[in-house]
């Protein structure tokens, strides 16, 4: 998925036509996979956190020693 996006976005930057300024589309092209990276980042910690809590939501241990309160859908 991430390899998949990263090359996405790169393979759209190099594709581009206009190479009239050579130097700006360099400086273009590293500031989009810059943002490519950074929304990378973001869906990763995301679903690193997301797998966590899952993960200890359901924990065997978790439900062993505390006491688990039944979800309500009303909010105060």
């Amino acid at each position: 998925m991430i390899f998949n996006q990263f090359s996405s976005n790169l393979k759209k930057e190099l594709n581009k036509t206009n190479n009239a300024n050579k130097v700006y589309n360099y400086i273009d092209l590293l500031s989009s996979l810059d943002n490519s990276l950074c929304e990378i980042a973001k869906q990763s910690l995301v679903t690193i956190f997301e797998t966590i809590d899952k993960s200890y939501s359901n924990s065997i241990e978790r439900k062993r020693k505390y006491h688990i309160k039944a979800h309500h859908n009303c909010y105060f």
